[in-house]
């Protein structure tokens, strides 16, 4: 199956870091979405210069879609980020429809912004492109957020309270699309999750390296010793002293 054509447009806003990382799943997207682009942000120069903002305006010119969804007519455009001030995005299409919501709540969705980075570098990406600061805010459902993640966690989140919200891009994105295009996801979610599971399967399969480079080859003969199996993502491993607590 090649992209699913969506109503939606996506825009996946990836920092510059993340585009190294190999777990990342922002670059998948647009393989899944037809209608999703990724835009790589990237910078050289330090945060409040004059270079910074140069390379800014330099970005949204290499970019004519997210110039046109933070323009003057941005009305329809919403970024996926669950900050304080974020509004769940079923409540969000909720007041769009509801004839009570004021009259600047009636315009529909048609842009998504997904922030793709660790929490920190989201955050940066919010003031090196300060239009963003202007657009409202969307969270995933919480039922939605546990839903996408399920066995799909391919890195911990150290943010164990909100664990639920913090899902990979792709899930994220998938999650948010079962919200602004249900019919749509029910009948294509399970080939959406498709590369998903095989990135899984090879993070799995990589594992006993993961831990060799992360833990340390004594660790991981340790490991083997004990007879542990290594099946699962490195953040579901206990270490041995727990499991012999556990006994």
């Amino acid at each position: 199956h090649g992209p699913t054509k969506i109503k939606t447009k996506i825009l996946i806003l990836m920092h510059q870091r993340e585009a190294k990382r190999t777990v990342g799943t922002g670059y998948l997207c647009p393989g899944v979405f037809a209608n999703c682009e990724v835009v790589e942000c990237r910078w050289v120069h330090p945060e409040g210069t004059q270079s910074s903002l140069d390379e800014t305006a330099t970005l949204l010119r290499m970019y004519p879609s997210l110039q046109k969804a933070l323009g003057e007519r941005r009305n329809g455009t919403v970024i996926l980020y669950p900050g304080n001030d974020a509004i769940d995005l079923d409540k969000m299409i909720a007041a769009v429809s509801s004839p009570r919501s004021p009259p600047e709540h009636h315009q529909s969705i048609d842009t998504l912004l997904v922030l793709d980075g660790t929490w920190h570098e989201t955050k940066e990406l919010l003031r090196r492109i300060p239009q963003l600061c202007s657009l409202p805010k969307a969270a995933l459902p919480m039922k939605l957020a546990a839903k996408a993640d399920g066995r799909l966690m391919i890195r911990r989140c150290k943010r164990n309270a909100n664990v639920g919200r913090f899902v990979c891009t792709l899930g994220a994105t998938i999650a948010a699309l079962e919200v602004l295009e249900p019919e749509l996801a029910v009948e294509h979610r399970r080939e959406w999750l498709g590369p998903l599971h095989k990135l899984v399967e090879i993070q799995i399969k990589m594992l006993p390296y993961r831990l060799q480079a992360q833990k340390g080859t004594q660790v991981v003969a340790e490991y083997m010793a004990a007879g542990v199996p290594i099946v699962g993502p490195l953040a579901e491993i206990p270490t041995l002293e727990k499991m012999r607590h556990s006994e």
